[in-house]
C-alpha cells in the first residue's frame, strides 16, 4: 500500500519548474510553494509585484500535499477557551477573518474557473453544548442539531489541482517559480534582503516565509509545537455510507472525515506530538478499526499517509512581520489543523503587509495576541555591541594611521616634496620607489592582519571579505610597481646586474623576488577559489602569506634605509607586534571552545559507541549541525537529521534494517548512503564518512 496521499494519484509529483541556477532579483521572494506561499504570491502578483517563489522540493508536495483539504471557516481550537481568554469581540473578529478568507478561496476557484473538484457542502462538528453557546454568537449561519453543529456554506477541493490550477491562470503565470532550490540563509540589510540558496542568490526588497517550518529563523520555532496526524482512504464496493459534507468530532483522540468521491471516505486523526514516543499500535490500524465500527461495510483501505501540524498554544496561527526585520521579512507559521483557510488568512495578512495595506484585525495574528516574546536570535560567537563598536574604531584608526604615516615620515625626512621639483620622470622614479615599497609592505601587513583574524573581523564589518580580496590586488599591484620603478629609474641594465645594491645586501634582494612569486600564487588561488579544482587547496596555498609577510618585513627592514633610520622603525615594529597578535587570535579561534565553523574535511568527534545502539537513531550535535547516527550490522553511519522534504527529524523516525522513515510524511532513506528509497522526498540526505578510534565515533565534515 502506498504511504502517500491520494492527491498524488490524480496529479503525480514531478518537477514542473526549473532550479535556480544563477543570481536573480525580484520585488518579493516567497519561500515555500504550498498553499500559503502560492496564495500570497498570487495576491502580490495580482497587485503588480515581481514575485519569485523558492521551493526546496516541488510545488504542493509539502504539508499542503498531505492535507485532507477541509475548506472550513471553523477554528481548529478550543473555542470556549478562546472566548474566555480573549473575549467575544476579539474572537468574533478572528472568526470573521476566517470566514472572509474562506469566501475569498471560493471566489478564486469560481472566478479563475479552476478545475479542482470543488464542492460546497455543509459541515458538521460533533461537540458539546458549551461549544454551541459560543458558536451561535459567532456564526449566524450555524445551527444546533441534536449533538452536532451544522455549518452551511462550507467546501472542499483537490488541493494539488487547486494550487497547480492557480499557477496556470493569467496572474499565476506571472510568478517565477524555482523548485529543488533550498534556501540556506535570509539576510536583511538596510536596503534589501539577500536570499541565499543551494544554487544561487536572490536579491529582493522583501521576503515572505510561508514554508510551515521557518528554518532560517529558528527563534520562531518557540511559537509552535509539531504534531503528527494520520490519514487513511478507504473505498467501499458501493456508495460510501456518509452524506456529502465535512465532519469532525471533539473526542480524544479526535477524528475528521469526508468523502473524496462517491465510494471513498478519507478519515484522519489519532494525532500525537512529534516528540512523543512512537505508538506501539499503528495509528492506521486504529483509524481502520474506528472506520469499520462507525461506518460498517466491506471497505478496503487504499492509502495511508501522515502529515505534520504546527500547533500554537491557543490553536490560532501567526502571520506577522519578523520582530527584528519588521519592514522586510514577513512570516506565516503555526497554521494548525485548519490549514486551508488558515493559509488564505495568512495570504491576506502577509500580502497586506508587503503592499502597505495592513488588514483590519492584523494584530490578532501577531505576538500582541498572546503577549509572547521571541528569544533574541542566537548568533554563534556574536560580539556585544560595545565591543563591536570599539573594534571598528580601533581597526579604522589603525588602518588610517598605516596609510598616512609612511608618506608623512618619508617626505618629512626629505624636507617635504620640494626635492622632486624640476626633475625628470626617470629621476623621480628613482627617488620615489622606496615610498612605493613602503606602501607595498603596508598593504601586505593589512592583508596579514585581516586574513589571520578574519573570523573576528567578519563580526565587525559585513563587507570585510570583499574588501580583503580587493586590497590583495592592490598589494600585488604595489609589489610589482616597486621593482618596475627601480628598473625605470636606474635603467634596465643596472637593474638586471643588481649593482645598485651592495653585494652583502643582495640576499635581501633575492628575498624580494621570492616574496613577489609567493604573492602571485596566493592572489591567483584566492581569485580562483570557487573553481572545482581549487576549492580544497586554495586555503593551504593561502597560508604562504605568512612567509610573504616575514620575508617582506626582513626585506624592507634591511634594504629600506628609511625604515631603520627614521621613525618608520616604530611603525615597522608595530606591524610585527600586531601580526603576532593576530596569529594569536587565529590560534585562539582554532582551539577555543564553543560553536564555530568546522573546516570542510575535518574529522570531528560525534558520539561514543555506547550512544549509538543498533535499531535506534542517535541525534548528534556538531556546532550548529544536527546529525542522525545509526549502528547497522556493527558499522556506523551518519546523515543530516532534517529530512530534505520538509525538515522532519529523522532521529525520531522508525528504523527497518538499513532504512529510516521520516516521521512527518514517511519519506524513506538508506541510512548507509542517504539515498531516497521512497518519496515524497526527492533529494538525498547528505551523508558523512565515519571512523572509530577506541570508543569514539568521528565524522568527516
Amino acid at each position: 500500500m502506498p504511504n502517500i496521499s491520494l492527491w498524488f494519484d490524480q496529479v503525480p509529483d514531478q518537477l514542473k519548474y526549473p532550479k535556480l541556477s544563477q543570481a536573480a532579483a525580484a520585488d518579493v521572494v516567497v519561500v515555500g510553494a504550498g498553499l500559503a506561499g502560492i496564495l500570497t504570491a498570487y495576491q502580490l502578483a495580482k497587485a503588480g509585484k515581481k514575485v519569485i517563489v523558492l521551493e526546496q522540493n516541488h510545488v504542493a508536495t509539502g504539508d499542503s500535499g498531505f492535507t485532507t483539504a477541509f475548506v472550513s471557516r471553523v477554528l481548529d481550537a478550543d473555542i470556549p477557551q478562546l472566548a474566555q481568554r480573549y473575549g467575544l469581540p476579539k474572537l468574533k473578529a478572528i472568526y470573521l477573518t476566517y470566514a472572509d478568507a474562506q469566501q475569498q478561496l471560493f471566489d478564486i476557484v469560481q472566478r479563475e474557473q479552476i478545475d479542482c473538484d470543488f464542492k460546497m457542502d455543509p459541515s458538521q462538528w460533533y461537540c458539546t453544548p458549551a461549544d454551541w453557546a459560543v458558536i451561535q454568537q459567532l456564526d449566524p449561519k450555524a445551527k444546533w442539531v441534536e449533538n452536532y453543529i451544522q455549518f452551511e456554506h462550507e467546501g472542499s477541493f483537490h488541493i494539488r489541482k487547486f494550487i497547480l490550477g492557480l499557477l496556470n491562470t493569467t496572474v499565476g503565470k506571472q510568478i517565477k517559480i524555482f523548485e529543488e532550490t533550498v534556501v540556506t540563509a535570509i539576510t536583511p540589510d538596510a536596503k534589501k534582503v539577500l536570499v541565499t540558496t543551494s544554487e544561487g542568490k536572490v536579491v529582493a526588497k522583501q521576503v515572505v516565509v510561508a514554508s510551515g517550518l521557518p528554518a532560517c529563523f529558528p527563534e520562531l520555532h518557540s511559537l509552535f509545537e509539531t504534531q503528527l496526524t494520520y490519514v487513511i482512504a478507504a473505498r467501499y464496493p458501493g456508495a460510501a455510507p456518509i452524506p456529502d459534507g465535512q465532519f469532525w468530532d471533539s473526542t480524544t483522540p479526535y477524528h475528521y472525515w469526508r468523502k473524496t468521491d462517491a465510494n471513498t471516505i478519507m478519515l484522519g486523526g489519532e494525532d500525537r506530538a512529534s516528540s512523543a514516543p512512537q505508538p506501539t499500535a499503528s495509528p492506521y490500524d486504529a483509524l481502520t478499526a474506528w472506520l469499520h465500527q462507525r461506518f460498517p461495510g466491506a471497505a478496503t483501505v487504499t492509502h495511508t499517509w501522515s502529515g505534520s501540524l504546527f500547533e500554537t498554544e491557543d490553536g490560532l496561527p501567526y502571520a506577522l512581520p519578523h520582530p527584528q526585520h519588521s519592514q522586510q521579512v514577513f512570516v506565516a507559521c503555526g497554521l494548525s489543523g485548519n490549514g486551508m483557510v488558515g493559509s488564505a488568512v495568512a495570504a491576506q495578512l502577509l500580502s497586506g503587509y508587503v503592499l502597505g495595506a495592513i488588514p483590519e484585525h492584523a494584530k490578532l495574528f501577531t505576538l500582541q495576541r498572546t503577549g509572547k516574546k521571541l528569544p533574541k536570535p542566537k548568533v554563534p560567537g556574536e560580539l556585544k555591541a560595545w565591543l563591536k563598536w570599539l573594534l571598528r574604531v580601533v581597526l579604522v584608526v589603525a588602518y588610517a594611521t598605516a596609510l598616512v604615516m609612511p608618506a608623512m615620515i618619508f617626505f618629512q625626512a626629505r624636507g617635504g616634496t620640494g626635492f622632486l621639483a624640476d626633475l625628470d620622470n626617470q629621476t623621480i622614479s628613482s627617488l620615489l620607489f622606496p615610498l612605493v615599497g613602503l606602501y607595498a609592505f603596508t598593504l601586505v601587513w593589512a592583508q596579514f592582519v585581516l586574513g589571520s583574524a578574519m573570523w573576528l573581523w567578519r563580526k565587525v564589518f559585513s563587507w570585510i571579505e570583499p574588501f580583503h580580496r580587493t586590497q590583495g590586488l592592490f598589494a600585488l599591484l604595489f609589489a610589482f610597481l616597486h621593482p618596475t620603478m627601480i628598473a625605470y629609474g636606474y635603467g634596465l641594465e643596472l637593474y638586471i646586474s643588481r649593482d645598485y645594491v651592495a653585494p652583502e645586501m643582495q640576499l635581501y634582494l633575492y628575498l624580494g623576488y621570492f616574496q613577489l612569486l609567493l604573492m602571485v600564487c596566493t592572489v591567483i588561488t584566492a581569485l580562483l577559489r570557487k573553481k572545482s579544482f581549487m576549492k580544497k587547496i586554495w586555503r593551504y596555498v593561502h597560508f604562504a602569506n605568512y612567509a610573504v609577510f616575514a620575508s617582506v618585513w626582513i626585506h624592507s627592514w634591511f634594504l629600506g634605509s628609511d625604515v631603520r633610520f627614521s621613525n618608520l622603525k616604530y611603525l615597522w615594529i608595530g606591524y610585527a607586534v600586531t601580526a603576532v597578535l593576530t596569529v594569536g587570535l587565529r590560534l585562539y579561534d582554532r582551539f577555543r571552545p564553543g560553536e564555530k565553523v568546522i573546516a570542510s574535511g575535518a574529522w570531528v568527534k560525534a558520539a561514543t559507541i555506547a550512544q549509538v545502539q543498533p535499531g535506534k537513531a542517535y541525534l548528534a550535535t556538531i556546532g550548529t549541525k544536527q546529525l542522525a547516527m545509526f549502528n547497522f550490522n556493527g558499522k556506523y553511519y551518519a546523515m543530516d537529521n532534517l529530512c530534505t522534504h520538509a525538515g522532519g527529524p529523522l532521529c525520531q523516525g522508525s528504523l527497518s534494517g538499513s532504512t529510516v522513515e521520516c516521521p512527518w510524511h514517511s519519506s524513506t532513506f538508506d541510512i548507509t548512503t542517504g539515498a531516497v528509497i521512497d518519496g515524497p522526498a526527492r533529494r538525498p540526505q547528505r551523508s558523512y564518512p565515519t571512523k572509530v578510534e577506541g570508543d569514539v565515533i568521528f565524522i568527516q565534515n
